[in-house]
């Protein structure tokens, strides 16, 4: 299981922040850092006030980068 897809299931649950990512998975902030990079650059998920949601594919304008 790749951490992109990690992140994407983790995220079906619920919005996450950064620190929680990092606390429920046991990644650094680094490998935390690429993988958020890499979904929010294929429009995976975005990030809305300070917390991580999964966009499930479809990217809404609400959602702020």
């Amino acid at each position: 299981m790749t951490r992109s897809y990690a992140l994407l299931k983790l995220l079906e649950h619920g919005p996450l922040s950064r620190q929680e990512i990092i606390e429920i998975t046991g990644w650094t902030k680094a490998q935390v850092h690429s993988v958020l990079q890499y979904l929010v650059q294929v429009e995976k998920i975005a990030k809305d006030k300070k917390l991580w949601v999964n966009t499930n594919g479809v990217f809404e304008k609400n959602y702020i980068q």
